[in-house]
């Protein structure tokens, strides 16, 4: 078995397997740590030199890299999570298919799918809008919640 691999990113380290080495996470925070550090050092530097704009473009650019390294261990992350998502569902199913639906083709969807994400919170349709006000009139007053222990009395807005 080879090495556990410490680059971001790759090799059995961008899970939390026990025994494996550092995660992804575990990483990114050392990475962090080592430019609070570095950047720190530079700040009692610039304030004992005369190379202040040298050293704070260094400051710059080590902030830039840590960034950058952080969204690449948090896509990183992310990746392997919806992976392993869908290996948990497709083991799911193979245990249990008559309770656990088959994964989708082609594996757990990133994809915003069919979320509107226009902003607009008008109903498109007469059809929506007529569904929208059926639930709003069947919604229970504030006073129903308090009734039902759902909701505390000095939070229920005033009666009108």
């Amino acid at each position: 078995m080879a090495a556990p691999s410490n680059t971001l990113g790759s090799g059995p380290n961008t899970t939390n397997t026990p025994g494996t080495g550092p995660t992804v996470l575990e990483q990114t925070k050392s990475l962090v740590a080592q430019t609070v550090e570095q950047v720190s050092a530079l700040a009692s530097q610039a304030a004992n030199s005369q190379t202040t704009a040298d050293l704070t473009a260094q400051a710059k650019s080590i902030g830039n890299q840590a960034v950058a390294v952080a969204a690449s261990a948090a896509s990183t992350a992310g990746a392997t999570a919806s992976s392993l998502a869908g290996q948990a569902h497709a083991q799911a199913h193979a245990a249990a298919p008559s309770i656990v639906p088959a994964p989708a083709a082609g594996g757990v969807s990133t994809s915003v799918g069919g979320v509107d994400k226009s902003g607009d919170l008008h109903p498109a349709s007469s059809a929506d809008q007529h569904k929208l006000e059926q639930e709003l009139a069947q919604r229970p007053s504030p006073s129903e919640l308090v009734n039902k222990g759902i909701l505390n009395a000095d939070e229920a807005p005033p009666t009108k």
